[in-house]
Protein backbone atom coordinates (compact mmCIF):
# COMPACT_ATOMS: atom_id res chain seq x y z
CA UNK A 1 0.00 0.00 0.00
CA UNK A 2 3.09 2.02 0.43
CA UNK A 3 4.18 3.81 3.17
CA UNK A 4 2.80 4.24 6.55
CA UNK A 5 2.75 8.06 6.67
CA UNK A 6 1.40 8.63 3.21
CA UNK A 7 -1.50 5.89 3.73
CA UNK A 8 -2.12 7.67 7.46
CA UNK A 9 -1.94 11.31 5.18
CA UNK A 10 -4.52 10.02 2.55
CA UNK A 11 -7.03 8.85 5.25
CA UNK A 12 -7.06 11.83 7.28
CA UNK A 13 -7.34 14.41 4.02
CA UNK A 14 -10.44 11.96 2.93
CA UNK A 15 -12.13 12.01 5.96
CA UNK A 16 -11.59 15.63 7.02
CA UNK A 17 -13.29 16.14 3.72
CA UNK A 18 -16.01 14.40 4.05
CA UNK A 19 -16.61 15.43 7.60
CA UNK A 20 -16.21 19.04 6.75
CA UNK A 21 -18.09 18.81 3.40
CA UNK A 22 -21.41 17.82 4.93
CA UNK A 23 -23.67 20.56 3.67
CA UNK A 24 -27.48 21.00 3.63
CA UNK A 25 -28.09 17.83 1.21
CA UNK A 26 -27.48 16.12 5.10
CA UNK A 27 -30.25 18.29 6.63
CA UNK A 28 -32.61 17.65 3.86
CA UNK A 29 -32.07 14.25 3.94
CA UNK A 30 -33.34 14.60 7.73
CA UNK A 31 -36.33 16.08 6.42
CA UNK A 32 -37.03 13.58 3.85
CA UNK A 33 -36.48 10.24 5.46
CA UNK A 34 -37.36 11.61 9.63
CA UNK A 35 -34.66 11.76 11.78
CA UNK A 36 -34.85 8.27 13.49
CA UNK A 37 -33.86 6.87 9.82
CA UNK A 38 -31.51 8.82 9.01
CA UNK A 39 -30.13 8.07 12.42
CA UNK A 40 -30.08 4.50 10.88
CA UNK A 41 -29.00 5.08 8.05
CA UNK A 42 -25.60 6.44 9.69
CA UNK A 43 -24.97 3.76 12.15
CA UNK A 44 -25.47 1.17 8.73
CA UNK A 45 -23.34 3.47 6.72
CA UNK A 46 -20.99 2.73 9.74
CA UNK A 47 -21.36 -1.06 10.41
CA UNK A 48 -20.51 -1.24 6.25
CA UNK A 49 -17.92 1.18 6.05
CA UNK A 50 -15.81 -0.51 9.14
CA UNK A 51 -16.46 -3.31 8.38
CA UNK A 52 -15.08 -3.07 4.43
CA UNK A 53 -12.10 -1.11 6.50
CA UNK A 54 -11.07 -3.89 8.50
CA UNK A 55 -11.46 -6.38 5.92
CA UNK A 56 -10.07 -4.52 2.87
CA UNK A 57 -7.34 -6.64 0.80
CA UNK A 58 -6.24 -3.11 -0.87
CA UNK A 59 -5.64 0.80 -0.31
CA UNK A 60 -7.96 1.77 -2.74
CA UNK A 61 -11.05 -0.63 -1.08
CA UNK A 62 -10.08 0.83 2.29
CA UNK A 63 -10.62 4.25 1.26
CA UNK A 64 -13.52 3.13 -0.57
CA UNK A 65 -14.92 1.62 3.22
CA UNK A 66 -13.05 5.04 4.93
CA UNK A 67 -15.55 7.20 2.95
CA UNK A 68 -18.83 5.42 3.67
CA UNK A 69 -17.73 5.94 7.28
CA UNK A 70 -17.14 9.51 6.78
CA UNK A 71 -21.26 9.88 4.95
CA UNK A 72 -22.21 7.98 7.87
CA UNK A 73 -20.30 10.40 10.54
CA UNK A 74 -21.57 12.83 8.44
CA UNK A 75 -25.31 11.99 8.42
CA UNK A 76 -24.90 11.28 12.33
CA UNK A 77 -22.95 14.18 13.48
CA UNK A 78 -26.00 16.21 11.37
CA UNK A 79 -28.72 14.59 12.59
CA UNK A 80 -28.29 13.13 16.33
CA UNK A 81 -28.39 17.12 17.47
CA UNK A 82 -31.17 17.87 15.49
CA UNK A 83 -33.13 14.98 16.63
CA UNK A 84 -32.25 15.95 20.20
CA UNK A 85 -32.96 19.78 19.73
CA UNK A 86 -36.70 18.49 18.20
CA UNK A 87 -37.20 15.89 21.18
CA UNK A 88 -35.86 17.51 24.26
CA UNK A 89 -37.59 19.46 27.01
CA UNK A 90 -37.01 22.75 26.88
CA UNK A 91 -35.40 22.49 29.94
CA UNK A 92 -33.13 20.54 29.49
CA UNK A 93 -32.42 20.81 25.42
CA UNK A 94 -29.19 22.97 25.82
CA UNK A 95 -27.72 20.33 28.31
CA UNK A 96 -28.51 17.46 26.51
CA UNK A 97 -27.20 19.18 22.74
CA UNK A 98 -23.87 19.74 25.32
CA UNK A 99 -23.83 16.41 26.73
CA UNK A 100 -23.96 15.29 22.84
CA UNK A 101 -20.84 17.01 21.99
CA UNK A 102 -18.87 16.13 24.66
CA UNK A 103 -19.63 12.48 24.39
CA UNK A 104 -18.69 12.62 20.73
CA UNK A 105 -15.29 13.98 21.90
CA UNK A 106 -14.74 11.98 24.79
CA UNK A 107 -15.56 8.95 22.22
CA UNK A 108 -12.68 10.40 20.15
CA UNK A 109 -10.01 10.63 22.87
CA UNK A 110 -11.35 6.77 23.62
CA UNK A 111 -10.29 6.08 20.11
CA UNK A 112 -7.07 7.31 20.23
CA UNK A 113 -6.77 5.50 23.84
CA UNK A 114 -7.34 2.19 22.23
CA UNK A 115 -5.30 2.71 19.33
CA UNK A 116 -2.46 3.29 21.83
CA UNK A 117 -2.81 0.40 23.69
CA UNK A 118 -3.71 -1.77 20.29
CA UNK A 119 0.04 -0.76 18.77
CA UNK A 120 1.08 -4.65 19.21
CA UNK A 121 -2.20 -6.02 17.88
CA UNK A 122 -3.24 -5.33 14.13
CA UNK A 123 -4.90 -1.84 13.07
CA UNK A 124 -7.73 -3.81 11.76
CA UNK A 125 -8.83 -4.47 15.21
CA UNK A 126 -9.58 -1.36 15.84
CA UNK A 127 -10.99 -0.01 13.00
CA UNK A 128 -13.31 -3.15 13.58
CA UNK A 129 -14.02 -2.39 16.82
CA UNK A 130 -16.45 0.92 14.79
CA UNK A 131 -18.07 -1.94 13.44
CA UNK A 132 -19.65 -3.08 16.74
CA UNK A 133 -20.42 0.03 18.79
CA UNK A 134 -22.31 1.33 15.03
CA UNK A 135 -24.32 -1.58 15.20
CA UNK A 136 -24.94 -1.35 18.75
CA UNK A 137 -26.08 2.27 17.70
CA UNK A 138 -28.44 0.22 14.96
CA UNK A 139 -30.15 -1.89 17.13
CA UNK A 140 -31.00 0.75 19.78
CA UNK A 141 -32.36 3.08 17.10
CA UNK A 142 -35.12 0.42 16.78
CA UNK A 143 -36.47 1.58 20.37
CA UNK A 144 -36.25 5.48 19.62
CA UNK A 145 -39.27 7.30 18.56
CA UNK A 146 -39.46 9.76 15.49
CA UNK A 147 -39.16 13.26 16.18
CA UNK A 148 -42.81 14.27 17.04
CA UNK A 149 -42.10 17.92 15.35
CA UNK A 150 -41.09 15.95 11.92
CA UNK A 151 -44.05 13.50 12.03
CA UNK A 152 -46.20 16.90 12.50
CA UNK A 153 -44.57 18.44 9.39
CA UNK A 154 -45.43 15.25 7.44
CA UNK A 155 -49.39 15.52 8.39
CA UNK A 156 -49.27 13.11 10.93
CA UNK A 157 -50.54 14.47 14.10
CA UNK A 158 -51.82 10.66 15.94
CA UNK A 159 -48.26 9.40 15.52
CA UNK A 160 -46.63 13.12 16.82
CA UNK A 161 -48.79 12.67 19.79
CA UNK A 162 -48.04 9.30 20.59
CA UNK A 163 -44.11 9.91 19.84
CA UNK A 164 -44.28 13.06 22.32
CA UNK A 165 -46.64 11.29 25.11
CA UNK A 166 -43.92 8.14 24.60
CA UNK A 167 -41.22 10.67 25.35
CA UNK A 168 -42.44 12.38 28.00
CA UNK A 169 -44.01 9.26 29.52
CA UNK A 170 -47.17 11.08 30.30
CA UNK A 171 -51.24 10.28 29.58
CA UNK A 172 -53.03 12.14 26.52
Amino acid sequence: WGSDRFIEWRLYLWQDHLYLSKNNSLGSLAERMGRRWSLMLSALLNVIGGAGSAAAPSASLFLCARVICGLGIGVGSTVAGLWVAETAPTSLRGRLLSANTLFANLCFFLTSLASLALLSVSWRWLVGLSTLMAAIQLLAMIFVHESPRWLLSRGKEQEALQALTNLRRCST
